[in-house]
């Protein structure tokens, strides 16, 4: 059977999109890519298993993958993280 694990929708996003818009933070994202990629994984990697891993977590969450984040949410980290639903989606 396949581990699943529960991330934020902003973990995703990160991932997803040239934006950081992770509550969590860096550490959260690098969570995601190290589960994702299943073994540890240092930071200087995450960049490159990120792309790797876009692929897949776009077509697990299209609805993700197709949203376009307006420039105005991004003024501020709050902003975007207020304009990230609350709901977590599984990965």
């Amino acid at each position: 059977m396949t581990e699943t694990r529960m991330f934020h929708a902003g973990d995703i996003l990160s991932v997803l999109t040239p934006h950081m818009v992770s509550p969590g933070g860096p550490d959260a994202i690098g969570a995601l890519l190290t589960f994702m990629a299943g073994e540890e994984l240092d930071p200087h990697q995450w960049r490159r298993v990120a792309a790797e891993c876009a692929v897949s977590l776009a077509a697990q969450h299209p609805d993700l993958a197709a949203l376009a984040i307006p420039a105005g949410a991004l003024a501020s980290r709050a902003a975007a993280r207020a304009g990230i639903e609350v709901r977590r989606f599984e990965q």
